[in-house]
């Protein structure tokens, strides 16, 4: 007959009685017989969290079923990252300081000493190694892009916090690294601002990284004017009169429209050019040509 007999306060387990009755000098005597269930580990590697390198480590506890009492855990083969360790009662906790796949073998250990083992590996991704911009400085209203750099290739996706410490610009609240690679770019979206304001972008992966930014105001635009010669005379040709239009701030784009209001005489004409500037090409004496173009 099978009985579910509770041992102790702390442990539940299924025994199996083996009864015979004996015949003997006519009395009936019985004899019986234990028999525990095998020690069997339940976990698995699928059960290990995955965690970056110099970030604490989700505390895992293993555990097993069958046996009497109390298990013993141990590590019996290979080895945990350094700064992980099993404790006695079956939890993996602390803080990696080594980024990589650790196969390692587990042995639990009952009151009675029957015993199992499993195969465990545990994956450990590299943490951050720095945060950065395109340019250190931007125009308030505009967006630059910042970078996040792992310390080596990710070995599965890899969660990277960001934040800012001013609202003057403002960053998405994670980008992740895919698998294989150490790099991923985030917008850093600005205001506008009436002074350059500095900002601290960090990102976090294990340890926190930062880096500045100076979100800086619009500025007046500035004019130069460039003749080829300095002066002309009626008859001229093939020569320029050429208007550049700049922004000062530094990473601020220059946008906006160029006029020239007055009237040309005949032979005077006047273009576009890239990056925001006005030629004339003069075949005689005059005024640049009433004229709008954007840049």
């Amino acid at each position: 007959m099978r009985h579910q007999l509770r041992m102790s306060a702390l442990c539940t387990f299924a025994i199996t009685i083996l009864v015979a009755a004996l015949f003997v000098g006519g009395c009936t005597k019985t004899a019986s017989q234990l028999v525990v269930a095998q020690v069997e580990i339940n976990s698995t590697s699928s059960n290990l969290p995955q965690a970056a390198a110099n970030a604490v480590f989700p505390a895992a506890t293993l555990n097993a079923s069958g046996g009497v009492g109390l298990f013993t855990w141990a590590i019996t083969q290979g080895a945990l990252p350094t700064g992980l360790a099993l404790s006695s009662t079956g939890v993996i906790s602390g803080t990696p300081t080594q980024s990589g796949a650790f196969s390692f073998t587990v042995t639990a250990t009952d009151e009675q000493g029957r015993s199992a083992t499993a195969n465990l590996t545990v994956t450990i991704n590299p943490s951050i190694a720095s945060v950065s911009t395109t340019s250190g400085s931007v125009g308030g209203g505009t967006t630059t892009t910042g970078t996040v750099t792992l310390a080596s290739a990710a070995l599965f996706p890899a969660p990277v916090a960001l934040g800012s410490n001013n609202a003057v610009a403002s960053v998405p609240a994670t980008v992740t690294v895919a698998t294989g690679a150490t790099t991923a770019n985030f917008t850093i979206t600005t205001t506008a601002v009436a002074a350059t304001v500095q900002v601290t972008i960090t990102a976090t992966y294990g340890p926190a990284k930062t880096t500045p930014l100076a979100v800086n105001p619009a500025a007046a635009l500035s004019v130069n004017l460039t003749n080829s010669p300095l002066y002309y005379s009626q008859g001229d040709t093939g020569d320029t009169y050429k208007l550049t239009v700049s922004n000062p701030a530094s990473g601020v784009p220059t946008t906006g429209a160029v006029t020239v209001t007055e009237i040309p005489p005949s032979g005077l004409t006047v273009t576009a050019m890239a990056g925001g500037a006005e030629a004339c090409g003069c075949a005689r004496w005059g005024r640049l040509a009433a004229h709008a173009a954007t840049f």
